[in-house]
């Protein structure tokens, strides 16, 4: 939303349908880009006639979510902690939920699980 802002000079970010089929079109990327390294976003005319239409990297997505992918070792490690658990102890890892495809995350659960 920041660069249709940025290319044509309009905030769709507070305008409840524009962000509604950004939303849509967003999840596929992020689902793309567990198996490509790149992906094309595109939605025709999502205000004042004008279309969004941007090449999304799975760099920049890695970028973007990187926080929330912190924020999940963050809670790996409390939950083994409150657990009473060592890394060692775990022989196993079941990842369920569609995050659990995107390649970072397993990357960082499978480097931290292997420290």
């Amino acid at each position: 939303m920041a660069e249709f802002k940025e290319a044509h000079g309009i905030d769709v970010s507070k305008q409840p349908k524009p962000r509604s089929r950004v939303k849509t079109e967003v999840e596929k990327v992020k689902i793309a880009l567990s198996a490509a390294q790149a992906f094309d976003l595109n939605v025709d005319a999502l205000a004042e006639g004008e279309d969004l239409d941007m090449e999304v990297s799975r760099a920049q997505f890695n970028k973007l979510c990187k926080p929330y992918f912190d924020k999940t070792l963050k809670i790996t490690e409390e939950t083994l902690k409150r657990a009473k658990l060592k890394i060692t102890d775990i022989d196993e890892i079941v990842m369920v939920g569609g995050s659990s495809r995107i390649p970072a995350v397993k990357e960082a659960i499978e480097n931290y699980f292997n420290k």
